[in-house]
């Protein structure tokens, strides 16, 4: 209720006052959360990471191997908030939290002694200047798609140049004097961008000037990935000289480890602690996260939720199938509240191309009616040849869609719960419900596994 009261608000504010202002308000209000904090990313190596997927992954696969390597580190992602030894959940329902919040979290992080700050960017947080006032070391490019496109007047050139200007800034920051625990020096602090060079505009952000620039890829960039093995226990790679085993299924996992891989090196954390790190990381919350609790099948609970994440979030679940008899299984819905709808579309082509059952149900109606958004990704299914009743389901309750799934599932089969990964809430017009699909998929194996005993008996 809070949170469409503030929705609300911010609207009627930019109808009376103008867009310009609007974002003058939001610049002005940064420069106040920063000064009312006292500047904490002044105190700490601060690393952001922005594009349209993947940032979460990076940022906790960079959080376990600078932990290997000796750095105490703070974390702010779309999933998980580390600080200190406290983690939690982001309750927020925003990737980057609001000025305040987020100068909050890295006073806290400096109270509790950490020497490094990964925060997450967004295009709607740089766009209302919450990136303002934060005092960046380093910015990842992960990749960037036509997402969050009606925030930038339908353009998607504006979502892009509205990245930018997080790297535009990054070499206006002032160096920092930094001890690394690691050399054991007070070292000034160059700035350094790190890019994805296999993605269509690599060259658009690592033409940004820093003090030194790092690539990496499968086909392009300077580092590379070679000799790439993928199953049912993870994925591993080569990079240069080193051998590395990724504890979490996806082949595009190796785009998220990489530059965590190649900043821990350039801050001289050794290959072991690498190695080391990128094993610790089993679990990155809702992002191919396995759910078992002695089932004979396999739940995989993702954010997937446009069209490229959930092709790639199924092919990768396909590698966890027993044989290729069993069933892959997908649970997916589309969000409401403006939001693409083109991605209803292309998440629905990637469930009829891999899935061998549709199960559509709500992720985020936010102001929309949650059953027209239900008929339009049916509509779509049945469009590219699937059928109701048969190999599509539809249920407005996702505790109802997720316990479908688990009762179609057999020995050997897959299950692929998309759209909502570790999301503490579903966002209606009105109210907000808590939500975790990974307690929701706990519930119901176990529901059905109560039930198989209490048949047996």
């Amino acid at each position: 209720m809070l949170r469409s009261l503030k929705i609300n608000t911010t609207n009627f504010i930019k109808k009376i006052f103008g867009e310009k202002i609007f974002l003058f308000y939001h610049f002005a209000l940064a420069h106040l959360a920063a000064f009312y904090y006292r500047y904490p990313s002044k105190k700490m190596l601060v690393i952001t990471v922005t594009g349209t997927k993947g940032k979460t992954s990076t940022l906790n696969f960079l959080w376990h191997v600078l932990s290997a390597g000796g750095y105490k580190v703070g974390l702010i992602t779309t999933a998980n908030i580390k600080i200190g030894d406290e983690e939690m959940m982001n309750w927020y329902h925003m990737t980057m939290p609001g000025r305040f919040l987020l100068q909050k979290m890295l006073s806290k992080m400096v109270n509790s002694d950490c020497d490094i700050a990964l925060v997450e960017a967004t295009s709607e947080g740089i766009k209302n200047s919450r990136h303002i006032g934060v005092f960046y070391d380093a910015a990842i490019y992960t990749n960037i798609f036509p997402e969050h496109l009606k925030s930038h007047g339908g353009s998607f050139e504006k979502y892009k140049e509205t990245k930018g200007q997080l790297f535009k800034r990054l070499s206006l920051m002032p160096k920092k004097t930094w001890y690394n625990k690691i050399t054991q020096k007070n070292e000034e602090v160059e700035k350094v961008l790190i890019a994805n060079a296999d993605t269509d505009n690599s060259e658009y952000f690592i033409s940004f000037p820093a003090y030194k620039k790092i690539t990496y890829g499968l086909n392009s960039g300077e580092h590379r990935a070679h000799n790439i093995k993928q199953d049912a226990s993870g994925v591993s790679f080569d990079l240069e000289n080193m051998h590395l085993e990724i504890p979490i299924i996806g082949v595009f996992n190796i785009y998220n480890a990489l530059p965590a891989v190649l900043f821990a090196k350039h801050l001289k954390v050794s290959e072991d602690n690498i190695l080391q790190g990128l094993k610790n990381c089993t679990v990155i919350p809702g992002r191919m996260e396995m759910i078992n609790v002695g089932q004979d099948f396999t739940a995989i609970v993702d954010y997937a939720h446009e069209g490229v994440s959930m092709r790639l979030a199924l092919e990768a679940a396909q590698s966890a199938k027993k044989t290729v008899e069993n069933k892959l299984i997908a649970v997916y819905g589309g969000d409401g509240g403006g939001r693409d709808l083109l991605k209803r579309t292309t998440m629905s082509k990637a469930a009829y191309d891999l899935a061998d059952y549709a199960i559509v149900t709500l992720s985020d109606p936010f102001d929309e009616d949650p059953q027209k958004i239900n008929d339009d990704v049916v509509s779509k299914l049945i469009g590219f040849g699937m059928k109701l009743g048969e190999n599509v389901f539809e249920y407005i309750d996702r505790r109802d869609a997720i316990a479908k799934a688990v009762s179609l599932a057999s020995q050997g089969d897959v299950i692929l719960f998309a759209s909502k990964g570790a999301e503490q809430s579903i966002m209606f017009k009105d109210k907000i419900v808590p939500w975790d699909d990974r307690a929701e998929v706990r519930k119901a194996i176990k529901d059905k596994l109560l039930n198989n005993i209490d048949k047996s008996i």
